[in-house]
């Protein structure tokens, strides 16, 4: 994905800090909301996701703090995208989207949380929320989601379901979705079958080093100490 819109930048309350260095400075990402609002995320608890993480009240005040483009209209990409606590608003509340543009494909992107209680009426909540985002996608040709959680396979299960139902609209998927700290084991059977692909950080060229629009492909990167994993898939292969 190249050439991100630099447009991203135009609404935000980000700091940038340059650097002559020729490498990625370490991502960090500070906040200055209250102890409430700030919680731990790798610290949380398989049962329940504190409403008070990745809010957007609570993302108002996170500076970001990174050097690359790619990097930085990513982040802002998680920053800016709306999230909703609970499936009964998570259709009212997609209006607030942000797009990413690149040479080939234009996403628009909407974001949840705290699913853990909804595992069973998740694909027909996303499926009814996407159908009515797709009054916003006139002129675009993908679809930006971003997961807060901890069901195993569910983002691939999502992606399958996606392009299931909206074949006629979407070409392409990213989906995002934070890793906590017990799925290190998971991350480190991926270390082992794609060593190129898992990465300790955002690097500049990390989605050229994957086949983006080929078949489903998965990912880690970091922003700061929070983990995400990154998967992108095409109609192709539905």
């Amino acid at each position: 994905m190249k050439n991100l819109s630099p447009n991203l930048m135009s609404n935000n309350k980000c700091t940038n800090k340059s650097s002559n260095s020729d490498s990625l400075s370490s991502s960090k990402m500070s906040s200055t909301t209250s102890s409430e609002g700030s919680s731990n995320m790798s610290s949380t608890t398989s049962s329940e996701i504190s409403e008070s993480t990745f809010t957007q009240s609570s993302t108002e005040s996170i500076s970001y703090e990174i050097q690359n483009g790619l990097a930085e209209d990513l982040s802002l990409l998680i920053r800016n995208t709306c999230y909703v606590s609970s499936p009964e608003t998570f259709v009212d509340q997609i209006e607030d989207l942000c797009v990413v543009k690149s040479d080939e494909v234009t996403l628009g992107g909407f974001g949840f949380v705290n699913y853990l209680k909804a595992k069973k009426n998740l694909h027909r909540n996303m499926t009814k929320a996407i159908k009515k985002l797709t009054n916003h996608l006139e002129d675009k040709n993908g679809v930006f989601i971003f997961f807060n959680e901890r069901f195993p396979g569910l983002p691939e299960k999502a992606i399958v379901e996606v392009f299931k139902k909206l074949k006629f609209k979407l070409e392409y998927c990213l989906i995002v979705s934070q890793v906590f700290e017990a799925d290190k084991e998971e991350i480190s059977r991926l270390k082992r079958k794609y060593p190129k692909l898992v990465l300790d950080k955002l690097l500049p060229n990390h989605l050229e080093q994957i086949n983006l629009f080929g078949k489903t492909t998965k990912t880690y990167f970091s922003i700061g100490d929070i983990k995400f994993v990154l998967f992108l898939a095409d109609k192709s292969n539905f």
